[in-house]
Protein backbone atom coordinates (compact mmCIF):
# COMPACT_ATOMS: atom_id res chain seq x y z
CA UNK A 1 0.00 0.00 0.00
CA UNK A 2 1.45 2.94 -1.13
CA UNK A 3 1.63 5.68 1.51
CA UNK A 4 1.98 9.52 0.86
CA UNK A 5 2.77 11.59 3.36
CA UNK A 6 2.62 15.70 3.60
CA UNK A 7 5.17 17.81 5.06
CA UNK A 8 5.60 21.29 6.31
CA UNK A 9 7.93 23.95 5.04
CA UNK A 10 8.14 27.22 5.23
CA UNK A 11 8.96 29.41 2.61
CA UNK A 12 9.53 33.69 2.41
CA UNK A 13 7.40 35.03 0.06
CA UNK A 14 6.79 38.50 -1.37
CA UNK A 15 3.53 39.86 0.10
CA UNK A 16 1.90 40.48 -3.34
CA UNK A 17 2.90 37.23 -4.87
CA UNK A 18 0.92 35.60 -1.92
CA UNK A 19 -1.66 38.41 -2.34
CA UNK A 20 -2.07 36.75 -6.33
CA UNK A 21 -2.06 33.51 -5.34
CA UNK A 22 -4.95 33.90 -2.46
CA UNK A 23 -6.73 35.69 -5.05
CA UNK A 24 -6.27 32.93 -7.58
CA UNK A 25 -7.45 30.64 -4.85
CA UNK A 26 -10.56 32.49 -4.07
CA UNK A 27 -11.06 32.90 -7.97
CA UNK A 28 -11.02 28.60 -8.16
CA UNK A 29 -12.66 27.63 -5.44
CA UNK A 30 -9.35 26.04 -3.65
CA UNK A 31 -6.85 26.74 -1.09
CA UNK A 32 -3.39 28.55 -1.31
CA UNK A 33 -1.97 24.90 -0.98
CA UNK A 34 -3.46 23.61 -3.78
CA UNK A 35 -2.26 26.54 -5.94
CA UNK A 36 0.83 25.74 -4.78
CA UNK A 37 0.89 21.88 -5.39
CA UNK A 38 -0.45 22.61 -8.97
CA UNK A 39 2.17 25.07 -9.67
CA UNK A 40 5.02 23.30 -8.71
CA UNK A 41 3.77 20.43 -9.98
CA UNK A 42 3.54 22.36 -13.62
CA UNK A 43 7.24 23.79 -13.29
CA UNK A 44 8.23 20.41 -12.27
CA UNK A 45 6.24 19.02 -15.44
CA UNK A 46 8.05 22.15 -17.66
CA UNK A 47 11.16 21.24 -16.49
CA UNK A 48 11.40 17.86 -17.05
CA UNK A 49 9.97 18.46 -20.28
CA UNK A 50 12.84 20.95 -20.90
CA UNK A 51 15.06 18.52 -19.68
CA UNK A 52 14.01 15.56 -22.36
CA UNK A 53 14.02 18.47 -25.22
CA UNK A 54 18.13 19.10 -24.18
CA UNK A 55 18.86 15.31 -24.81
CA UNK A 56 17.40 15.37 -28.19
CA UNK A 57 20.17 16.00 -30.83
CA UNK A 58 19.93 16.90 -34.75
CA UNK A 59 21.47 14.86 -36.94
CA UNK A 60 22.49 18.04 -39.18
CA UNK A 61 21.59 21.80 -38.93
CA UNK A 62 20.80 24.55 -41.74
CA UNK A 63 22.40 27.44 -40.59
CA UNK A 64 22.29 30.43 -42.73
CA UNK A 65 21.99 27.61 -45.97
CA UNK A 66 25.37 25.96 -44.39
CA UNK A 67 25.61 22.83 -42.69
CA UNK A 68 26.24 22.88 -39.54
CA UNK A 69 27.59 20.05 -37.06
CA UNK A 70 25.12 18.00 -34.61
CA UNK A 71 22.91 20.56 -32.14
CA UNK A 72 20.98 19.68 -29.36
CA UNK A 73 17.55 21.58 -29.72
CA UNK A 74 18.59 23.57 -26.64
CA UNK A 75 21.32 24.93 -28.80
CA UNK A 76 19.44 25.41 -31.50
CA UNK A 77 16.96 27.41 -29.33
CA UNK A 78 19.80 29.84 -28.23
CA UNK A 79 20.86 30.34 -31.58
CA UNK A 80 17.48 31.39 -33.47
CA UNK A 81 16.22 33.18 -30.09
CA UNK A 82 19.86 34.30 -28.32
CA UNK A 83 19.47 34.85 -24.52
CA UNK A 84 16.11 33.52 -24.35
CA UNK A 85 14.74 30.30 -22.61
CA UNK A 86 12.24 28.40 -23.87
CA UNK A 87 9.04 28.48 -21.46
Amino acid sequence: MLVIRNMKTTIDLPETLLADARAAAERRGWTVRVVFEESLREFLQKDETAKQAGTFRLSHTIVGGDVAPALSFSEMLEMTNPGRLPE
